[in-house]
């Protein structure tokens, strides 16, 4: 087997585009070394939350490789400093942020009133449009709403990355955007590989929207 050196010499650079590396602080020169040996040569941290944020904006200005995204994910609580639109302009402003997120809409563990979540989506999605700079969302059995929410708030004039996809190719064919792009997740593709070859499902992978 060839080395990773080797590897590096002939395949493009890599860049992993979602990770949340405060989880992993106490690995981290460990987890980034062995990043960098496999080829990835950039890191998109994402942020989930507000509180948390200052430590990803901290880390994309540590590593000249890392960058950072700025946002709440849809399944934190509901605080009393939610930010608006313009907190979250604020916050984008800084050269090291590249995205508004992740954001987005997220049922598999909610029920009754979902405004919030709603809210939440509407704001972030106008933040990106104000800041001109992509949104990461994520939708998991929320697919109509997030579809409708990305359409009436104009989310195809700024575009972003759908992370943590979870549902069939007519929905992403039918997103709305535009221009949002798609990664599903690797047992989501096993599924749907496996009803494509039976004859009882789309095709599957990463596509534009």
């Amino acid at each position: 087997m060839r080395d990773s050196s080797f590897m590096n010499s002939i395949l493009p650079p890599l860049v992993d585009s979602h990770c949340h590396l405060p989880l992993i602080e106490r690995l981290l020169d460990d987890v980034l070394e062995a990043a960098s040996a496999q080829g990835v040569s950039h890191m998109l941290c994402v942020s989930v939350d507000l509180p948390s944020f200052p430590g990803v904006l901290a880390l994309a200005h540590r590593y000249p490789h890392i960058f950072a995204s700025v946002g709440v994910h849809p399944d934190s609580p509901v605080r009393a400093d939610e930010p608006d639109v313009a907190t979250l302009v604020a916050l984008a402003a800084d050269p090291r942020i590249v995205a508004i997120g992740e954001t987005g809409l997220d049922y598999y563990r909610a029920s009754g009133d979902l405004s919030d979540q709603h809210r939440r989506f509407r704001t972030h999605i106008a933040a990106a449009v104000a800041c001109g700079k992509p949104l990461i969302v994520h939708t998991r059995e929320a697919a109509a709403d997030t579809i409708r929410l990305l359409r009436e708030e104009g989310a195809e004039r700024i575009g972003g990355v759908m992370h943590c996809f979870v549902e069939d190719w007519a929905t992403a064919a039918s997103d709305g955007s535009g221009v949002l792009y798609f990664i599903f997740r690797h047992r989501d593709l096993q599924k749907r590989d496996r009803a494509a070859s039976s004859g009882t499902g789309g095709p599957a992978g990463a596509i534009a929207g």
